[in-house]
């Protein structure tokens, strides 16, 4: 009987002290900086659209109950320091962005980071450049007016035109 209640003590305290261990690997980790977003968890990545002003998130940080200062760099693909107005910068970087939130706490430096993947959904823009509705008799010559093709991503765009008369027929264009 002393053997077995010797037993029931001794497994008692390897329990308590077990989930007392258990207990202070559990709590001891408040000790660390932690980001957020509105509450959230800082996300991977975000998308943005390029040619378009990118607002970056509002990223806080804490230790505890204590909120820490935050400060924020934005790196372009090729690792240089994007200029920021306003913590916002215009996405003209095709391969995309990475911004970093660091915090300090006590000489203790952490930082999380947001990959921006950047992509060119919106379709180029035409400007016509020259007289519209003009009237011309058959048989003169008149001048095609010239186009201005407008993309976000900057690159050269090559374009063709065609003229139509007013039933839709092809007409002849000649370069001069």
């Amino acid at each position: 009987m002393k053997k077995k209640l010797f037993w029931l003590a001794g497994m008692a305290s390897v329990v308590v002290g077990f989930s007392s261990l258990t207990g202070c690997f559990l709590l001891g980790d408040k000790d660390e900086i932690e980001f957020d977003v509105d509450g959230q968890a800082v996300p991977q990545k975000v998308d943005a659209e390029l040619g378009d002003l990118f607002i970056l998130p509002k990223v806080s940080a804490t230790f505890g109950d204590e909120i820490l200062d935050v400060t924020i760099q934005v790196f372009d693909s090729t690792g240089a320091e994007v200029d920021l107005l306003n913590k916002k910068f215009k996405a003209t970087d095709v391969n995309g962005y990475k911004i970093v939130f660091t915090a300090v706490k006590d000489g203790k430096t952490e930082t999380t980071e947001i990959k921006v993947n950047v992509s060119d959904t919106k379709a180029p823009t035409f400007s016509v450049q020259g007289t519209s509705g003009a009237v011309s008799l058959l048989n003169d010559v008149i001048e095609v007016p010239s186009c201005l093709v407008m993309d976000a991503s900057a690159s050269s765009l090559e374009y063709t035109y065609s003229v139509k008369d007013p039933a839709g027929n092809p007409v002849e264009v000649v370069e001069n």
